[in-house]
């Protein structure tokens, strides 16, 4: 990738007739740019000259690697629409999910559900759009309800949509492990070619015991 980000350097320094990057220079842009996926600094350079002008800045490059990058970021308004309504309710949230409802609580807390949801919507878009920047994807992790059942749909549903490991999912709630499975849409797993209900209980058991030892 260091290779990548050296020749679009100089490319676009030839190109713009910039001046030699200073060593300080070079560092901010390898920092920014290393962690998108090969290929996407050179396209947003090659990208950039043919559409620009102006002599470009770091931003510019980054938006090109972020316009490239496959988003699993929800909107702002699939991400308020999952957050709990009770404390019954179970959900799947990102660490940006979770800054964007303290932001709204204080609204929620008085009754005032629109300048809540103003609230949610602003500082999440926010956070997503530095996430974005920086090359992050959202990594979710489970915020558990009182309803211990509804655990099971909603961790199958996130491993349906791509959110979260079925592994990772029974380890959180083995007790539940065979409904999340199916749940999940998985066809075949060890769990549910075990043989009678007495392996299964075996499965179970011991699950338990390696989350216990987490």
């Amino acid at each position: 990738m260091k290779t990548e980000i050296a020749k679009a350097i100089a490319l676009l320094t030839a190109e713009y007739d910039l001046p030699p990057f200073s060593p300080d220079r070079i560092a901010m842009w390898m920092t920014a740019l290393s962690g998108f996926p090969a290929g996407s600094v050179a396209k947003s350079a090659a990208n950039y000259m043919r559409t620009n002008k102006f002599k470009p800045q770091l931003a510019d490059i980054v938006q090109g690697c972020v316009a490239q990058t496959p988003s699993a970021w929800l909107s702002a308004d699939e991400a308020w629409a999952l957050m709990p309504k009770s404390e019954l309710d179970s959900c799947m949230l990102t660490d940006e999910t979770a800054q964007a409802m303290a932001a709204a609580s204080p609204l929620l807390a008085v009754g005032d559900k629109i300048a809540a949801r103003m609230a949610f919507r602003a500082a999440y878009e926010r956070l997503v759009e530095q996430a974005k920047i920086e090359g992050r994807q959202p990594k979710f992790f489970p915020s558990f309800g009182t309803d211990v059942p509804g655990r099971a749909a909603m961790l199958g549903n996130a491993v349906r949509k791509g959110q979260y490991l079925l592994e990772a999912a029974i380890n959180v709630a083995p007790e539940f492990a065979e409904d999340i499975i199916k749940l999940s849409g998985v066809q075949k797993h060890p769990l549910l070619a075990a043989p009678d209900e007495k392996a299964k209980a075996k499965v179970k058991e011991l699950l338990l015991t390696m989350r216990s030892h987490a």
